[in-house]
């Protein structure tokens, strides 16, 4: 026979399990939405990547603008689970998101989906990075362009009509109307 403290106990003991349960699918939520903001923004950055090397300026523009857009939506998810992960846990690292996971069934799915997010926010920083090796590869490319139509390059010689090289501090003329 159950005493009166026993059925309390046994009470909230049911009311705390559904909670933390709650928090558990909030959590699993709040980390699979973040997966998938970032396999957007991995999309976007490969289709960056194509466009730079392609040289296509319209594209590149119009991915920039998504990329803002896809890494602000990032920004604020992160945010999110961060704070849900600290007001739960006092942390929000991601020994504190495994704390959250509790038993081992719901720890084992938040695990995979918290290794999914690591792995992904890696591939999405290096193919930015990449990407940001190809434009700054591009912009010298077009600073030694300019620098060999301006003539403003270290070696400002050229040969005149006798054959010889000769200094000048004046540009070239590359054309007349």
């Amino acid at each position: 026979m159950q005493t009166r403290s026993s059925r309390t106990f046994s009470t909230w003991s049911r009311r705390w399990a559904a909670r933390v349960n709650q928090a558990q699918q909030k959590l699993l939520a709040l980390v699979t939405d973040e997966v998938a903001s970032l396999e957007s923004l991995h999309q976007i950055l490969l289709q960056e990547q194509q466009a730079l090397l392609a040289a296509d300026i319209t594209r590149i523009e119009t991915l920039t603008a998504e990329k803002n857009l896809a890494l602000d939506k990032q920004s604020d998810m992160t945010r999110q689970r961060q704070l849900f992960t600290e007001q739960h846990t006092g942390a929000h690292s991601v020994a504190a998101l495994l704390e959250m996971a509790g038993r081992p069934e719901q720890a084992k799915a938040l695990v995979e989906r918290v290794g999914a997010l690591q792995a992904l926010a890696d591939q999405c920083r290096d193919l930015n990075r990449s990407n940001g090796s190809l434009i700054q590869q591009r912009q010298q490319q077009t600073r030694g362009a300019l620098q060999v139509i301006r003539q403003t390059g270290d070696d400002t010689s050229t040969y005149s009509g006798r054959g010889k090289t000769e200094a000048t501090d004046r540009p070239r003329t590359l054309g007349k109307a």
